[in-house]
């Protein structure tokens, strides 16, 4: 077994994990609160995560570059600690003037104030790049799970005693709190001891460099956050809640998409002297999101009605119907994300801020259409066909990516499938001979 396939396998394990504690303590609270008060959390959560895109500006790939490529690891991890400190100063900055400017309620305000100490773990971050890179993600990603399990018991025990959503908004800082510190004692214990230094004239490059995908992430949180925003303006703060709730039942895809990415990452950048190898993996990479997504989008979509019944209640009957369309939407995140690997590689990143800015555009404009017309499972439309474009369709407009469509093409053929699949079969069974 690889040290890449380990890397992913535990990388997998622990966020699944953490995303099972996420996922059914997030259902109880949200039942417990009902889709008003979950809907004007979400609504919170949003802008936090819309303003959480100037942290881009140290982009983690970007750092992975430079920690791949540069000799003096110190020298990185120390730059890029110092510039995402400079980044949680900001976003504290931005949450604080739109407090004040937006919410007038003072009950509403300390809920939403109560969000900034999570900014502040933000220069532990390059750590968890630092461990992708060394093939040890199953260090960073049970950090997270250790913060996911004290987040979620403080959420879940605070809304036994009361429905406060201060306690909400404090138990999701914690969460990246004990994150940072379970990070760092990681950091201490299994890697070696290596002076951080600061560079500004490094810092400023860095910054320099991440600003394309700055933008790019701005737009894309424009993409992804506008579904929130629309349907609060549009419709109201409860229809907030429900489409929150379907966004969270599609969250496993998020997490294996990004164990996907994680794991292939530093195999293409090795892998740049052999064209033909870095291609098969960029395939492969495809091959597997569509495997997940056809399997767990049949399972999903089968059982939904069973599992909002169970989990939920009928206070969140809609959800089924909105989410069968929305889950499939997923398949062309997967694509989206595998492709920003080969964006970074070859220093596309204007093609990726033109991309999202069409897609941006796209999504705001279906939003209006088909939200007037069908309510919530139009905005779920809007989505599956503006990630369509964003993951597939703007590659048959743009000569620029022509020659990654050729590879995202491939993936869909049946040769390439079936000699995949051997070739996955053959691997585990070998690693479960090895192993067991």
């Amino acid at each position: 077994m690889t040290n890449a396939t380990k890397n992913s396998f535990w990388y997998l394990c622990f966020n699944l994990s953490r995303l099972l504690v996420l996922f059914i303590g997030s259902m109880w609270i949200s039942r417990k609160l009902g889709p008003e008060a979950f809907g004007q959390f979400s609504y919170f959560l949003s802008v936090i995560i819309y303003i959480s895109a100037i942290d881009s500006l140290c982009h983690e790939s970007i750092v992975k570059q430079y920690v791949t490529h540069n000799a003096d690891t110190g020298l990185v991890l120390g730059t890029a600690a110092t510039l995402n400190a400079i980044l949680a100063l900001a976003s504290t900055l931005f949450i604080l003037v739109f407090g004040y400017f937006t919410i007038p309620e003072s009950i509403y305000l300390v809920v939403f104030f109560l969000f900034i100490p999570g900014q502040f773990s933000k220069p532990l971050n390059p750590i968890a790049n630092f461990f992708d890179i060394r093939l040890l993600s199953k260090y960073s990603s049970f950090a997270l799970f250790v913060g996911a399990i004290v987040s979620i018991l403080f959420r879940a025990i605070s809304i036994l005693y009361s429905t406060d959503l201060a306690y909400q908004s404090l138990g999701y800082s914690l969460q990246t709190i004990v994150y940072a510190g379970t990070l760092y004692w990681f950091y201490k214990q299994h890697l070696e001891a290596v002076r951080w230094k600061v560079s500004f004239e490094l810092l400023l490059e860095m910054a320099k460099r991440s600003f394309p995908l700055f933008i790019s992430a701005l737009l894309f949180l424009s993409l992804s956050q506008s579904d929130i925003f629309m349907i609060r303006h549009m419709i109201d703060i409860r229809a907030v809640g429900i489409y929150s709730i379907v966004v969270k039942l599609s969250e496993p895809w998020v997490i294996v998409s990004s164990a996907l990415c994680t794991s292939f990452f530093p195999l293409i950048f090795n892998s740049s002297d052999n064209k033909k190898k870095q291609a098969k993996y960029f395939i492969r990479a495809n091959q597997l999101s569509i495997y997940f997504v056809v399997a767990l989008g049949i399972t999903l979509s089968l059982a939904i009605n069973l599992i909002i019944s169970i989990l939920l209640g009928e206070q969140y009957s809609e959800v089924s119907g909105v989410f069968r369309i929305y889950i499939w939407s997923i398949l062309f995140f997967f694509f989206a994300n595998i492709q920003h690997i080969w964006e970074v590689f070859h220093r596309k990143y204007s093609v990726s801020l033109v991309k999202t800015a069409c897609a941006c555009f796209l999504k705001i404009a279906l939003n209006f259409v088909f939200g007037s017309i069908f309510g919530l499972k139009g905005f779920a439309i809007s989505s599956l066909l503006t990630l369509c474009f964003y993951g597939l369709g703007f590659n048959f407009i743009s000569k620029t990516t022509k020659p990654y469509l050729q590879l995202q093409l491939s993936a869909f053929k049946i040769g390439e499938s079936k000699k995949n699949l051997r070739f996955l079969i053959r691997r585990s069974r070998r690693w479960l001979k090895k192993e067991f």
